[in-house]
């Protein structure tokens, strides 16, 4: 990536995590140390430059993240595998994850960005979407599954990030994924007693 396209891009993910996901061209410019024809020569339009970046920290989240889920062998140990390391990535980049956050949540990404960003956790996914079928996980929707995981791990990242100590964190991580866990396994099994 050339210097001043990251340039651009990392400066970018600062100024929403800082101040919001609405920003002037001209001021990300000045800020990156670039000129205004420069970054419109990489991003010709706002709405590339918001997608890149978002799409710029999903495949950093996914690059560390992906890789260990994708060598567990059932869905607890896949789950809690990728909570544990989204968890981490998160707490060591804190603007990057609440930049993601706000442009997740907001309505300035295209539909294309939003349904790249998922392919890259595409073999989670699948595999959720495979528990449920085998009865593992009750029987909510995937999508559904995937947005409570996604907004409980955000949550407790923006949480854990206050905390005065690695060790406070480690603990709140066990604790959020506990409660995660507990609440799917809850889940299937009354959903289970109703069928029996």
């Amino acid at each position: 990536m050339p210097q001043d396209r990251n340039a651009i891009i990392q400066t970018t993910i600062k100024h929403i995590a800082t101040d919001g996901v609405y920003f002037r061209i001209e001021h990300i410019a000045q800020s990156a140390g670039v000129t205004e024809a420069a970054l419109y020569h990489y991003f010709p339009e706002q709405q590339l430059l918001v997608d890149c970046v978002y799409l710029a920290i999903k495949e950093e989240v996914a690059d560390y993240v992906m890789p260990a889920v994708e060598e567990t062998h059932d869905v607890f140990s896949m789950l809690e595998e990728g909570w544990n390391r989204y968890f981490d990535w998160g707490c060591e980049h804190e603007s990057q994850i609440t930049a993601w956050y706000r442009l997740y949540h907001s309505t300035l990404l295209s539909e294309e960005a939003r349904s790249d960003g998922e392919h890259m956790f595409e073999c989670m996914h699948q595999r959720i979407e495979y528990a449920v079928s085998q009865g593992k996980l009750g029987d909510l929707p995937c999508d559904y599954i995937c947005k409570i995981i996604r907004e409980h791990v955000h949550l407790a990242i923006f949480h854990a990030v206050a905390l005065p100590s690695q060790e406070a964190r480690d603990a709140h991580k066990e604790l959020g994924f506990r409660l995660l866990w507990q609440g799917l396994s809850e889940i299937f099994e009354t959903h289970d007693r109703k069928r029996a």
